[in-house]
């Protein structure tokens, strides 16, 4: 018989083979695929938080320079010295734009933007600007944004307690991941006349 074949002769894969061969690719495509999502969800969060550190960075950068221009404060201190804390400072500093005339400049935190505001030699504003965001709440842990020691009679004008240095803590929320990015500074006033402590 010349068109038949026999059963022994025919070659190929049978329905139970393939089916258990596709289900180990499947098993391998998506064991791949998890790696590759959560590779791609670290990398994310890493350039999220290299970000995050240069905008702490700029924004600390900014302030610090602020302040250590800064010729007379605005805000006002507790009778009698002792130590202050807040998230409000307001001052006169050189600046970028009058750098020969020192003009009135306010960092604050409202909600979880920190914002500076700058007016000119003549009194007015363009109004404030949105430096950085996610800044974290202070408490739990988290300290305010400004601390210093307060001087007696240190302000040569007016005789009021000003401090002569100040620390400056930044504590922003990292996205996703629930932690915080947390920078500190120590700034000296380098133009305000008081006398320093031995």
């Amino acid at each position: 018989m010349a068109g038949q074949r026999r059963a022994g002769d025919e070659h190929g894969f049978t329905i139970a083979e393939l089916v258990v061969t596709s289900a180990i690719l499947l098993l391998v495509v998506t064991a791949a695929m998890s790696l590759l999502t959560a590779a791609q969800r670290s990398t994310s969060f890493s350039t999220r938080r290299g970000e995050t550190q240069d905008a702490v960075r700029l924004a600390m950068d900014r302030l610090t320079k602020d302040m250590r221009q800064l010729t007379r404060f605005n805000t006002t201190w507790p009778a009698g010295g002792g130590s202050w804390t807040g998230h409000d400072l307001d001052f006169r500093t050189y600046t970028v734009a009058s750098p020969t005339t020192p003009v009135r400049v306010r960092w604050w935190v409202s909600g979880t933007t920190l914002n500076r505001q700058e007016w000119r030699a003549d009194g007015t504003s363009p109004g404030p600007v949105a430096i950085l965001g996610s800044v974290t709440a202070p408490g739990a842990g988290v300290p305010d944004l400004f601390y210093c020691d307060v001087l007696q009679g240190s302000d040569a004008a007016t005789g009021a307690p000003v401090p002569w240095q100040m620390t400056v803590t930044l504590t922003v929320d990292l996205a996703n991941h629930g932690g915080t990015y947390s920078t500190q500074s120590q700034v000296q006033f380098r133009n305000l006349q008081i006398p320093q402590p031995a």
